[in-house]
């Protein structure tokens, strides 16, 4: 899918770009798969305003997409490839020969005249959904349930993809885009593939009024209003009375961990601003020219805190403890581990009084 610049006949669209839908087969949605939504425009059952900026826009109607794909066993044909305005992604409409008809998020790849079907014996192709413990580690996935049979809810939106790190009992580990590696349950489900449209974070929005079609509302900043309306608001001139940036209701605005301690229980790895997880520049590129001429030789390295990639399956890699190097084969079990973990040292040596108890006892 191209992006089309716009001619700068005016200053709004000076700056603009937008999406050629090359791809887009039908202007009309199946009115069975769609049902009307009202906005409520950030605003809760009380009606007071629980977030900020959303209101207006242009009318719609919501396409119901089936996240959970359990029309297991039947092959589906894709008949039309739609525009969602509920979303960033694209929708694909599926005939299944027992009539059924669903709306699915549509892949990088997956064209009209496509066939795609949902089970566990289903072949690993783009579009087709499995659950992980039958999808080969290192593949490609979005539309990943965080519980079995509640429907996709990871990797969603345009360009969105996943990572299939390792499986390891009932729980397997999931690379996101961020870096952040999370577990969930082997009998999760996930789409093979990537979710299409990933052009659509390069456009330029141009204008304010494109926004407000959106049912984007404009920001205001606290400084320029009352006391009564923001912390940083009043005073003579531009002043924001000295405190840190925060938002109407006193939430600090910059550094304030925001996310709930229950909630990272299945997260593994958090996520990194920079990198994501750590891997020795030198070891991932040994590795590399080893898959490449399929040599077995023996890999050293004295990086122990380096994780274990998909790539380096099948590899011989040894590692120092402090003493001397342990042989290692990378098997698929390893993947998504620390290569320290499997090459102890002689002696436990921690960081502070309570770990040097440990290790006497």
């Amino acid at each position: 899918m191209a992006i089309m610049k716009c001619n700068p006949v005016t200053a709004g669209r000076r700056n603009m770009s937008m999406l050629s839908f090359d791809e887009i087969t039908a202007s009309k949605p199946l009115k069975a798969l769609t049902e009307g939504k009202k906005r409520i425009s950030g605003r809760n059952n009380y009606g007071r305003i629980t977030t900020r900026h959303m209101g207006g826009g242009h009318k719609r109607r919501y396409r119901i997409v089936d996240f959970k794909r359990d029309n297991f066993g039947v092959e589906g044909l894709v008949k039309t490839v739609e525009y969602d305005p509920n979303r960033n992604a694209r929708i694909c409409l599926v005939f299944f020969p027992n009539g059924d008809k669903r709306y699915i998020l549509c892949p990088n790849g997956l064209t009209v005249g496509a066939k795609v079907v949902s089970g566990e014996n289903a072949p690993i192709a783009v579009g087709n959904a499995l659950p992980l413990k039958n999808i080969p580690v290192g593949s490609v996935i979005h539309n990943v349930e965080m519980k079995s049979g509640k429907g996709g809810q990871l990797a969603r939106a345009a360009g969105a993809s996943i990572i299939l790190m390792a499986k390891e009992g009932d729980y397997a580990q999931l690379k996101m885009k961020s870096g952040e590696i999370r577990t969930v349950r082997v009998e999760c489900l996930a789409t093979i593939g990537e979710v299409g449209n990933g052009e659509q974070s390069l456009i330029k929005i141009g204008k304010a009024g494109r926004k407000r079609w959106m049912g984007i509302r404009p920001t205001v900043r606290g400084i320029a209003m009352n006391p009564v309306d923001h912390p940083h608001g009043g005073g003579e001139g531009k002043g924001k009375g000295g405190n840190h940036p925060q938002s109407p209701t006193g939430v600090l605005a910059k550094g304030y961990k925001t996310r709930k301690n229950k909630r990272t229980t299945v997260i593994t790895v958090p996520r990194s601003i920079k990198k994501g997880p750590f891997v020795d520049e030198h070891l991932a590129q040994k590795c590399a020219v080893a898959k490449q001429k399929n040599d077995r030789k023996v890999i050293k390295t004295w990086s122990r805190r380096s994780m274990i990639l998909p790539d380096f399956i099948g590899l011989n890699i040894a590692v120092h403890n402090g003493n001397k190097f342990i042989p290692l084969y990378i098997t698929e079990n390893m993947v998504g581990h620390k290569l320290g973990e499997f090459s102890p040292t002689r002696t436990y040596r921690g960081h502070s009084t309570k770990d040097d108890k440990k290790a006497k006892k």
